[in-house]
């Protein structure tokens, strides 16, 4: 996922290019390019790990605990309700609709990547 986020991150900065950028296009893709191969070197020790530990897995599942296919949602589980979601979701939808400050580049960035 770091090496896609990554990726976007360059395509934006490719295509919208910021006024005061003091750094060309091969020196970003340079940056890019190493930025993505150590996060594909970092990411594959998790997979490896996390693939192997699957594939050992020889323990039976527990026949006392049910789950169901689909998570129920119940109060506990909506999730608009809890407090701070709604407080997230408020804060995005303002943020979202202040077409004004769309005129600022790191602020289209950060409304982009959100």
């Amino acid at each position: 996922y770091q090496a896609i986020i990554i990726g976007c991150y360059y395509l934006y900065r490719l295509i919208f290019t910021y006024k005061y950028d003091i750094v060309s296009r091969t020196q970003k893709l340079i940056c890019v390019i190493s930025a993505t191969v150590l996060s594909v070197l970092s990411s594959v020790f998790g997979l490896f790990t996390g693939i192997s530990a699957f594939l050992e897995n020889d323990r039976k599942q527990n026949p006392n605990v049910d789950i169901p296919f689909l998570t129920p949602l119940d109060y506990h589980y909506f999730f608009f309700s809890d407090g701070f979601f709604i407080t997230i979701s408020i804060l995005t939808i303002v943020a979202l609709l202040s077409f004004k400050l769309y005129r600022f580049y790191f602020y289209r960035l950060f409304a982009i990547v959100t």
